[in-house]
């Protein structure tokens, strides 16, 4: 009995002593547990890194081929409003090139901010050296360097390829609002309408948007061009409505006296602002 309880008291004072030394001695032991999540998680975010990069490279060459093809079609358009025989056939070819420009102008500044703020970034230059340092980090038994370089390398190409996403929303949102000032502006001048007290709160937004998109500040850029979208679009449904219900009225009338070429004006006419109605108002009214 004597000895089991030397035995036992030597054992506590072994136990008490690691307790007390133990920040010392732990670090005199290898934990080949901790070592080995932690390779684990680098090669995981390595190979994730990898397939990200992919993605962000079959995006580049995403957008270099709907540059092209947008460029292509501008040149065809253009051949058709050169080759166009008749009034109605330049007119639907000029429309054409209108679209036409408006996509190549999307493409290019898409092509271009993606450019700046992402595929030539500084963002990444970081994630290349990231994943130099990570991988040798890996490859010569340094796990918690290597997970820490090639984790932070996952979430920023992450984080790039949502920058590219959120460029696509902005650029939407800012062709939506530009297309709504234009619109309300060409009513203005052609149906001899004071229309600046409803163009200058937005197009002041449509700057203010072009400004902070400049900046790289992609969020603050998207809600002013979005805030400037609905400024416009309420006073520029209101007026083609009053103005396409003008004409409607006007063809009855031409219509009820057999002047039917005057009607037939009329009718063309309304048709002609009702397509500068903004797509969400189209959309909802039918």
């Amino acid at each position: 009995m004597k000895l089991w309880a030397e035995g036992a008291g030597g054992a506590i004072a072994v136990v008490a002593g690691l307790v007390v030394f133990w920040p010392q001695v732990r670090q005199m032991i290898p934990d080949q547990w901790q070592g080995g999540a932690l390779k684990e998680q680098a090669i995981q975010a390595q190979g994730a890194t990898e397939t990200l990069m992919k993605r962000l490279e079959s995006r580049e060459r995403e957008l270099d081929a709907n540059f092209r093809e947008a460029k292509g079609l501008v040149d065809k358009a253009d051949g058709m409003v050169r080759s166009a025989r008749n009034d109605g056939d330049a007119q639907e070819a000029r429309s054409r090139l209108d679209d036409a420009r408006k996509r190549l102008d999307y493409s290019t500044e898409l092509r271009e901010l993606a450019a700046r703020l992402v595929f030539q970034s500084d963002a990444m230059t970081r994630i290349r050296g990231q994943v130099t340092s990570g991988t040798t980090a890996l490859r010569e038994s340094r796990p918690s360097k290597a997970a820490a370089e090639l984790v932070g390398a996952q979430a920023a190409v992450q984080g790039l390829l949502s920058t590219l996403d959120g460029l696509k929303v902005t650029l939407a949102s800012k062709a939506r609002a530009a297309d709504g000032i234009a619109n309300m502006k060409r009513i203005g001048t052609d149906e001899n309408r004071d229309v600046d007290s409803a163009v200058t709160g937005p197009q002041g937004l449509l700057d203010q948007g072009e400004t902070l998109l400049g900046e790289g500040k992609i969020a603050e850029a998207q809600k002013a061009f979005a805030d400037a979208a609905s400024a416009i679009e309420a006073p520029l449904v209101k007026l083609v409505d009053e103005l396409v219900s003008r004409y409607s009225v006007l063809a009855k009338s031409a219509t009820d006296v057999e002047r039917y070429a005057d009607a037939e004006l009329a009718l063309t006419r309304a048709k002609q602002l009702a397509a500068m109605k903004p797509p969400t108002a189209t959309g909802a009214s039918k």
